[in-house]
């Protein structure tokens, strides 16, 4: 089940991000305060099965698009299909909101492009980001 996440669920979520953390000085998607403000904007949901989170994502609206800001699952169960889930609920939350496109972006250091394009997302060429002297990929999926 995906539903919206509550401030009860900060630690879990905070777990989460952590496993994505990079050591750059502005790296703020796994502090307590910055998930405590994206719960509370509305714009995080968890994936949950017998009341334990098993992975999270925090979706932006943005003018055309719906910006998935980060999305984690539980280490364990990676390749379980849960992150796919978190993806295609994005996809809904998008034609909710009537946006084109579903976006996000990934360093390249995570090794995540091959899960974005079996998911359907494109390379957004030749766009290739630097945040912080680290490249990452931007991501497009035509919703």
């Amino acid at each position: 089940m995906i539903r919206l996440a509550k401030k009860s669920d900060t630690q879990q979520i905070v777990a989460l991000n952590e496993q994505f953390h990079l050591a750059i000085g502005e790296f703020v998607w796994d502090k307590p305060s910055w998930v405590v403000k994206e719960i509370s904007k509305g714009n995080f949901f968890v994936i949950e099965k017998e009341g334990a989170i098993l992975g999270a994502e925090c979706l932006k609206s943005q003018a055309r698009t719906l910006f998935i800001e980060t999305i984690a699952v539980k280490k364990e169960l990676h390749n379980q299909g849960i992150g796919r889930a978190l993806i295609e609920h994005a996809k809904k939350k998008a034609k909710q909101l009537k946006k084109n496109t579903l976006t996000v972006e990934s360093f390249f250091s995570y090794g995540l492009r091959g899960f974005y394009e079996k998911c359907g997302f494109k390379p957004d060429s030749p766009h290739v980001g630097h945040y912080n002297e680290r490249p990452y990929y931007k991501f497009v999926m035509q919703v």
